[in-house]
């Protein structure tokens, strides 16, 4: 009986055949359909709203298994070609149907965990394949700023270990590091752009490694830096040129700059801490070595030359500096006393009479024995033919003019 053209009763034809033949191989199994026969089933059957026979019935689990190897072997054997081999989405299906799609996709897979043989398919596929500049920009470009899940999102300032657990993040760093072995990085020798660079100095302005990476990778972190440094120059661990320039970038960032400017409050204070406790009680010798020690000793002497402490005079000293007008006498303050062994800023000369007055406090010059620094200085003073007139604060504040005559 030939197939009615009607859709209706082919429907009804379709169904009595399949359930005659159930179990039974058809007559026409094996065989193809002409060109002919296919063009005039499509005109017969493929217009627009009609429903085809099978759609909404779900085929076994057997019939999946044989088209997948029919089609599998066809590909090999080079009898069916993959028309969408090699395209993309939007060359397929144009861009705002192509954003759908990818949509749909990802939202039908968020969440949802890879079977173990899933996951070694997808690395067997992968191994040894070479992946272009090109593919690797779009990638980049693709997933910027983009995440699975809320799950997989990068979580800032946690490490491997508090993500995922010990167990898990051990296994994912050998597996890191055994596909990476061998391997350069794609960015390597690539200079940062000023704007990255920007970027990731904001990021990172203000925050421990702590904060940045989480308690257990900043220690590994320290750890390494500190094996790295120890004991090495700038100039041992980037060679001169580079050191200069980088030892040339740091002073431009941080000039004029305070420690809290640059680091933040709480950084900054841990900075000086650690910084203090480091120094507390090491010569120059031991901080730099013999001949560095000397270049900054000098260095500071020049500078302390120059310094004027206090910045505001003392009310003691204002006292003694006022009677010394009212009597009629040249004074200079803070003068600073180059030719003694341990130079220093007096607190008034008086050059006429080659006199050095100091004004010492009770507490800070130790009333009454006084500092052995004091008496160094007395002794060196003295000796160079100076005369020196050391005045406790008690006394000063008791004092009058008459009897600071008799001082003179």
């Amino acid at each position: 009986m030939p197939a009615p053209k009607d859709p209706i009763k082919y429907q009804q034809w379709k169904e009595n055949i399949i359930n005659a033949n159930q179990g039974k191989n058809a007559y026409w199994y094996g065989k193809h359909h002409s060109i002919d026969t296919i063009n005039k089933i499509k005109e017969l059957f493929f217009k627009k709203g009609h429903t085809p026979w099978n759609k909404g019935i779900r085929c076994s689990e057997e019939t999946k298994n044989k088209i997948s190897e029919t089609k599998k072997n066809l590909f090999k054997e080079g009898k069916l070609i993959n028309p969408q081999k090699g395209k993309t989405f939007e060359e397929l299906y144009g861009e705002e149907r192509a954003k759908d799609i990818n949509a749909k996709h990802s939202r039908s897979i968020t969440g949802r965990l890879l079977s173990e043989g899933t996951k070694t398919k997808i690395s067997e596929k992968g191994k040894g394949r070479i992946v272009t500049e090109d593919t690797r920009m779009k990638i980049m470009k693709g997933l910027k700023g983009k995440h699975n899940s809320p799950e997989t999102e990068f979580k800032t300032g946690q490490s491997l270990e508090e993500r995922f657990g010990k167990e898990r993040a051990e296994e994912m760093r050998k597996k890191i590091s055994l596909a990476n072995r061998g391997h350069l990085g794609w960015n390597k020798g690539i200079p940062l752009t000023k704007e990255h660079r920007l970027k990731l100095r904001q990021f990172s302005l203000g925050k421990t490694l702590e904060e940045l990476h989480g308690v257990e990778k900043a220690r590994e972190l320290k750890e390494r830096q500190s094996k790295r440094l120890k004991g090495k120059t700038h100039i041992e661990l980037y060679g001169k040129e580079n050191a200069r320039i980088r030892r040339e970038i740091t002073s431009k960032r941080t000039k004029g700059k305070t420690f809290e400017q640059i680091y933040g409050k709480e950084r900054a204070k841990e900075i000086k801490a650690k910084h203090s406790k480091s120094l507390k009680g090491k010569t120059f010798e031991e901080m730099y070595g013999v001949e560095t020690a000397k270049l900054k000793r000098a260095e500071r002497t020049r500078y302390r030359a120059k310094q004027i402490t206090p910045i505001k005079d003392t009310k003691i000293e204002v006292k003694i500096q006022m009677f010394l007008k009212e009597l009629g006498y040249e004074y200079f303050t803070h003068q600073y006393m180059k030719d003694i062994k341990h130079g220093y800023q007096c607190d008034i000369l008086i050059p006429t009479l080659n006199l050095v007055i100091e004004c010492d406090g009770d507490y800070w010059h130790k009333y009454p024995i006084g500092t052995e620094i004091d008496h160094i200085r007395t002794k060196e003073l003295l000796e160079k033919g100076f005369k020196v007139l050391r005045l406790w604060e008690h006394s000063i504040k008791a004092m009058d003019i008459g009897t600071f005559k008799k001082y003179i």
